[in-house]
């Protein structure tokens, strides 16, 4: 089975919600919803998490029981398939990564999706959706055998590229 550590602004824009929630178009709330559906339809995926609950605390604050995001969650985890991964936190409860990339992944409430997608190995997933700075960790990432799915990619490419023109 595949893992997929999967950002929570998957789980937040696939849900749909109503305009003026995210700044991503509702094309690009549909396509990450389509993404979603297939993620939890297919029995050849697994959700990566740490046994702390990092991740499965965040998708819980951002969201609600009404979001398909959380209801994806929770499909999934009905279903075991889900991976849970034991993690190093520092001081602040935020995940520790191996050199080189504890320089490189600056967002650090992100870090816990790199780190479980390491225990995972070569070949793991990490999923976004809308957030540009994982653009700039992609070749670290892949060198250490991580591939990053874009779902948004071309609206994602274009934020990321305007961000770094300025």
């Amino acid at each position: 089975m595949s893992g997929y550590a999967i950002d929570t602004n998957v789980l937040i824009v696939g849900s749909i919600l109503s305009p003026g929630a995210t700044d991503a178009p509702v094309e690009v709330q549909r396509q990450v919803h389509e993404w979603l559906k297939a993620f939890v339809a297919s029995q050849e995926t697994v959700l990566l998490l740490d046994a702390h609950e990092a991740i499965t605390g965040e998708y819980r604050r951002h969201l609600t029981e009404q979001h398909y995001g959380l209801q994806a969650y929770i499909e999934k985890c009905s279903r075991n398939q889900v991976q849970f991964y034991a993690i190093d936190f520092d001081g602040d409860g935020k995940a520790q990564l191996p050199a080189p990339l504890d320089s490189v992944v600056h967002d650090r409430d992100d870090r816990k999706f790199v780190a479980v997608a390491l225990k995972n190995g070569r070949g793991a997933r990490i999923v976004n959706a809308v957030d540009s700075d994982w653009f700039d960790w992609t070749p670290a990432l892949a060198a250490e055998g991580l591939v990053i799915e874009q779902v948004a990619e071309a609206w994602c490419r274009a934020k990321y590229e305007a961000r770094t023109r300025r």
